[in-house]
């Protein structure tokens, strides 16, 4: 296995006020928040496995605290925040998606479409992530940090009556790969 950080970047992440080497450090900090993670003397991944989207929301929340502390951001509080908030400009405020699957990410059906209260148009930072299983067969692993601008067009709502959208691999592809490992 090796890590490898990635120098792609996109003309939208190039002009955000992060630096993508604080974004891989806020990420992997988070996720060793994850792997070291306790309830009283219980310990995440040993005593305590949970479903795998419930591990991606668990992760999703130590993100969204991590970057949060960054001066200039916050926790998205409103129901029209995005996951973190920009306090000087909401245009770069960012949505934070997991997902415990190696390559895809996932959003809610409501991410697929403008709406006169909300654009759901906006920078995302995507993390893919190898989960803890309940047989212990394996222990979590920090997959790939993908970061940039998705519009609410790229989002493909699930047929029917779905809650969920997807992106499609192409879409994923136009985001800075931030992070992989092998």
């Amino acid at each position: 296995m090796s890590d490898h950080l990635v120098s792609k970047q996109s003309a939208a992440s190039a002009v955000y006020p992060v630096s993508k080497q604080t974004i891989v450090a806020l990420v992997t900090e988070a996720f060793e928040d994850f792997r070291q993670g306790k309830f009283r003397e219980m310990r995440l991944g040993a005593e305590v496995i949970p479903e795998k989207q419930v591990q991606a929301g668990i992760l999703h929340e130590l993100v969204v605290a991590r970057f949060s502390r960054l001066a200039g951001f916050r926790e998205g509080m409103q129901k029209h925040d995005k996951d973190i908030a920009c306090i000087k400009d909401t245009r770069l405020s960012l949505e934070v998606k997991t997902a415990s699957n190696p390559n895809r990410i996932a959003g809610n059906r409501h991410t697929a479409g403008k709406t006169e209260y909300s654009d759901p148009s906006g920078y995302f930072l995507c993390i893919n992530f190898d989960p803890y299983l309940k047989d212990k067969t394996q222990r979590p692993r920090l997959r790939k940090i993908r970061f940039g601008w998705i519009s609410a067009d790229k989002w493909k709502p699930q047929n029917g009556k779905g809650q969920a959208a997807t992106l499609s691999a192409e879409t994923l592809d136009t985001l800075d790969l931030l992070y992989v490992q092998d």
